[in-house]
């Protein structure tokens, strides 16, 4: 009956209103929700997790001390986008090619005109994640931070400014001149431009402006600190409202199922193997190697629908063979030949006489399915020509 319920792979709760019609039996409902739970193909093929609540960065201390970094593609070239976390500030440098040096000779670049920064967060990508990339951070003492792979809502900053820079290019044709209005626009939450915020100055732009706005004017950081977090505690508000709950932490040994690869549409078995150290990151493991993922990129599964080659109840029929028994013969049936392990009747008994060809039980044929299933079919013995043999 639970092989009929789950026959056409539906969820715990359509599974139950379909058995609640025809059948009842104590713990029917119980049975049902861990047959669901443990189906492999259920388990493979599910949708994506709910949205977290949002974990806003905090507002750095100073400018230019905490950048968001990434590599886009625009009209067949390749460009590297640099944004301040405190001012907003973009940065854009187009690269010859994408190896490694040339993203090292193009953030040199935005470093010698604006200061090294403390610290900076960027992708996976093969041009950040390479040790000529590791060891330019380390000389110039720079914490490099990735985001989860496949998840580049853990580097929003830089996504976001990727889509300003677009943006401004598609409908400009005059990019330089983009940028330039772009960073001496002020921002909504304090009034300031970027570039104040960053270099204390208005710089000179096309519309018609006085010498006494262009003078260099201070402004109070800890005024536009709290007005940075005023926006981000609305921002947060917003976004919570439309967003579910917290996913709940998984520990070592946890067995989940991994977001598809590209090119996939599966969820992978893996497990749990420790909490990175980034928020909201695990390492798992799957097939012998780790993987980074994000917690909503891993759903919680259970061991028995991890398991390797796995076999639902329609498949194994609930029925489990010793490893001594042939194939197609249960160990309990009198047909059942003697093995090595099994006992043999005493000698006062008198043995059966050896069936002949016409009373003979032929054991059916046997074969495997596609899917690696052994079929069996059924067994019909003939009861009464054996209790005759016995006796």
């Amino acid at each position: 009956m639970l092989s009929q319920i789950h026959a056409s792979h539906l969820g715990i709760v359509k599974c139950k209103q379909r058995a609640r019609e025809a059948l009842y039996w104590p713990g029917m409902s119980e049975q049902i929700s861990n047959l669901v739970q443990d189906c492999h193909l259920c388990n493979s093929n599910q949708n994506r997790q709910h949205t977290e609540p949002m974990k806003p960065s905090k507002v750095p201390e100073l400018p230019w001390s905490e950048l968001a970094c990434d590599i886009f593609d625009f009209e067949r070239q390749q460009y590297i986008v640099t944004i301040d976390y405190y001012s907003k500030f973009i940065e854009v440098d187009k690269l010859p090619d994408m190896s490694t040096a040339a993203v090292v000779d193009a953030l040199k670049a935005q470093f010698c005109r604006h200061g090294i920064p403390e610290k900076m967060r960027t992708d996976n990508g093969p041009q950040y994640s390479s040790s000529e990339f590791n060891n330019f951070c380390k000389d110039y003492e720079i914490q490099h931070i990735t985001s989860s792979p496949y998840h580049p809502q853990s580097n929003g900053e830089a996504e976001r400014a990727v889509q300003t820079v677009k943006r401004l290019w598609k409908k400009c044709p005059d990019r330089h001149m983009a940028l330039l209005d772009y960073r001496t626009t002020p921002l909504a939450s304090c009034n300031l431009s970027p570039a104040q915020l960053l270099m204390g100055r208005r710089p000179r732009n096309k519309l018609p402006t006085s010498k006494s706005l262009l003078q260099p004017k201070l402004y109070s950081n800890p005024e536009v600190k709290h007005r940075f977090n005023d926006d981000k505690t609305r921002q947060q508000y917003y976004y919570d409202k439309k967003a579910g709950r917290n996913l709940p932490a998984l520990i070592s040994g946890d067995p989940v199922r991994m977001a598809p690869l590209p090119g996939s549409n599966r969820w992978l078995p893996a497990t749990v193997v420790d909490h990175h150290s980034t928020p909201r990151s695990y390492v798992v493991q799957h097939n012998g190697r780790k993987y980074r993922r994000n917690r909503r990129d891993l759903r919680l599964a259970t061991h028995e629908a991890n398991k390797p080659l796995h076999r639902t109840p329609a498949d194994s029929d609930h029925v489990t063979l010793p490893v001594t028994t042939p194939v197609g013969i249960q160990a309990n049936t009198p047909a059942a030949k003697p093995s090595e392990g099994h006992s043999t009747p005493p000698k006062s008994m008198p043995r059966p006489p050896e069936p002949t060809t016409e009373t003979s039980i032929a054991t059916p044929p046997t074969y495997v399915t596609r899917s690696g299933r052994l079929s069996k079919p059924p067994k019909r013995l003939e009861l009464e020509i054996l209790d005759a043999r016995w006796q």
